[in-house]
């Protein structure tokens, strides 16, 4: 709860780079430094706080890398559907790369799924 508090503090006080801690997440994740699956639900309590629009940001920063890896790192289901609630929340639309090359993908798996929501959520 510690780490949700202080992005919650950084974010309101116009401090937190969004993109930045994204961006490196999603470098870790796709690294396989970090598990995906143990970063969903402190997002989670971070929109569910206030920061809807800050988690958004840092997810669509965080997904490029870990959408690029074979198999799909776990977790990242999750991610996309944290990302596409975010973003129905707060109505922004941000750019994912590769993002709709998995939406894109046949089947039915969660994964894409919960891409193809996002890609309608972020319309």
């Amino acid at each position: 709860m510690a780490a949700v508090d202080a992005l919650l503090m950084l974010a309101a006080a116009g401090e937190l780079d969004a993109v930045a801690v994204g961006g490196h997440l999603g470098a870790l994740a796709a690294d396989k430094m970090i598990t995906l699956s143990r970063v969903v639900q402190p997002l989670r309590d971070a929109a569910a706080a206030g920061a809807p629009l800050t988690t958004w940001r840092i997810l669509a920063a965080a997904l490029p890398a870990p959408l690029t890896v074979q198999p799909a790192p776990r977790g990242l289901p999750d991610l996309l559907a944290l990302a596409a609630q975010t973003a129905a929340v707060t109505g922004v639309r941000i750019d994912v790369p590769g993002l709709a090359d998995v939406a894109a993908r046949g089947g039915s798996s969660r994964l894409v799924t919960e891409a193809r929501r996002l890609v309608a959520a972020s319309r």
